[in-house]
């Protein structure tokens, strides 16, 4: 499976980038690869299989400054899952534009929610929240961490925003914070990093 697309005016407002992505049938990794006004400067690695399940490659491909370097980062979403509750279980990859128009891609396994970026802070650096379920005392909650792109890679920001945050799934719309476990129990669900973090 192949999936391309260009940006125009990408870098700097002047030259175009593409980006392709090429998943084999008989292999569990895919190929990123960037161009730069049709020439490609980067080829990158991705562990898994981009959209090899029901001949879908991705499901979003957005682009902002994410990180507040003035560079524009790509953020792409593929669905990685399965039925039921296994349905919202996505492959998140963001591509972290450097100075030398090249990117740094960090990737994870989310149970993803849309608009998933937010600036906490006000400081023009978004933090990255992440969604899992996790299982406490027979019941199950949808458990939000913080990260920021720091060095070249996701740092927790959990503590600094009072995170995570643990909602009950219920079998309805459900947004409250649960009053079920204490706040310094929650603090135990922290994760240093999102579910099978890969950065190349």
């Amino acid at each position: 499976m192949h999936w391309t697309m260009t940006f125009p005016q990408f870098y700097d407002k002047k030259d175009d980038m593409t980006v392709e992505i090429t998943t084999f049938g008989y292999k569990d990794s895919s190929e990123i690869r960037i161009f730069k006004n049709k020439k490609q400067i980067q080829k990158i690695i991705e562990p898994y299989a981009i959209g090899r399940v029901w001949s879908a490659l991705l499901d979003s491909v957005c682009y902002a400054d994410i990180n507040g370097d003035s560079l524009v980062d790509l953020k792409i979403v593929c669905w990685n899952g399965g039925c039921g509750i296994a349905s919202l279980n996505m492959l998140v990859i963001y591509l972290f534009q450097q100075k030398d128009n090249t990117f740094k891609k960090v990737s994870y396994l989310d149970m993803t929610i849309e608009n998933a970026e937010r600036d906490f802070d006000g400081d023009g650096k978004y933090e990255i929240i992440t969604r899992s379920l996790v299982s406490y005392q027979g019941h199950s909650y949808w458990t939000y961490n913080l990260y920021n792109y720091m060095d070249g890679k996701l740092v927790c920001a959990d503590d600094k925003f009072d995170y995570p945050i643990m909602i009950q799934y219920l079998y309805r719309k459900n947004f409250e914070i649960t009053d079920k476990i204490t706040k310094e129990k929650m603090k135990t669900f922290s994760r240093t990093l999102p579910i099978d973090y890969d950065i190349r």
